[in-house]
């Protein structure tokens, strides 16, 4: 993942990801595996225009970048599912695949 250039790659290969999808994956690797509400998602992605969303947006946005990625919710690679709680970064990912501070891409 480049921040600055907004884009994302797995594997080499570019993935073309929404602003929203971008978003959220940025979330999820700033919070370095924390688990993320629903709520606290909503709130990175679409900011003070979130009140009139409804948080399952946020699953359907999770679902779409999980198929663009290629990382399925049985076996994540970079999105891990927390039932009742919300979603991190897949343990694999979190701890072997961060981007590097830079800006330079690190897998995704």
């Amino acid at each position: 993942m480049d921040r600055d250039r907004h884009t994302v790659t797995v594997d080499a290969q570019p993935v073309a990801v929404s602003a929203v999808e971008f978003r959220l994956l940025l979330a999820l690797l700033d919070a370095d595996g924390r688990v993320l509400s629903r709520d606290q998602l909503l709130d990175a992605t679409y900011g003070m225009d979130a009140s009139d969303v409804l948080d399952r947006t946020i699953d359907v946005h999770v679902g779409r970048l999980r198929d663009k990625l290629g990382d399925p919710a049985v076996s994540p690679r970079f999105i891990a599912t927390v039932r009742g709680a919300g979603y991190r970064t897949a343990p694999a990912y979190g701890q072997a695949r961060r981007p590097q501070p830079d800006g330079g891409s690190g897998g995704t």
